[in-house]
């Protein structure tokens, strides 16, 4: 759903508000999960320790999880929208109301690459979490780029797809990944993502 930025998190409430009130009565709005992808980021201030925060992915988007088909969440979600000044619509990879009622849901290869990603022990945290990295210490001169040291990911998300990092910034604790093209990146799309450096 396209909603207003910086009201995503309203938007989950809302959402989560109506669902409540009628999932009792009505079964099928239990399968209903409304939900904003983050991922962890380190921000430090002055002189301060780094601080591990949570930041939105897509500013503007909410999503839905539910196992429900195409028409019933669209004959479900025009009415639960209503009302909320934060939401804007249902929306859709066309883009037009003919395209809406076959483009509104992900495509595989996205979520599949999103789901890799997220937490796989708990199906309700939507937080890319921190990966722990670990630097090889090696005789290389003191300039080097820190993405041209050797490291290993020792775990978290990116433990699979060291072959994506692009550049790592040790001093942010920050590492860039190329995460593909795709319909929501069609030109590629290179992320941030947080790491936590173990010796």
């Amino acid at each position: 759903m396209h909603v207003r930025d910086g009201r995503e998190e309203y938007a989950v409430d809302f959402l989560n508000t109506r669902l409540d009130q009628i999932k009792l009565q009505v079964e099928r709005f239990a399968d209903y999960t409304p939900f904003v992808i983050k991922r962890e980021r380190y921000y430090k201030k002055g002189q301060n320790d780094p601080e591990l925060q949570r930041v939105v992915v897509f500013p503007g988007y909410v999503f839905v999880k539910t196992k429900n088909d195409i028409q019933t969440i669209l004959n479900d979600f025009q009415g639960l929208i209503e009302g909320s000044e934060a939401i804007y619509d249902i929306q859709s990879y066309g883009g037009t109301k003919s395209d809406i009622k076959t483009e509104i849901l992900m495509r595989e290869s996205e979520q599949t690459l999103w789901e890799s990603l997220l937490p796989k022990d708990d199906d309700s945290d939507f937080c890319i979490k921190a990966s722990a990295v670990r630097f090889i210490k090696t005789q290389e001169k003191k300039d080097s780029k820190d993405s041209d040291e050797p490291f290993e990911i020792v775990s978290g998300p990116l433990l699979e797809r060291k072959g994506d990092i692009v550049d790592i910034i040790r001093r942010k604790n920050k590492i860039i990944v190329n995460v593909g093209s795709s319909e929501l990146f069609p030109y590629g799309r290179e992320m941030a993502f947080a790491m936590t450096i173990v010796d």
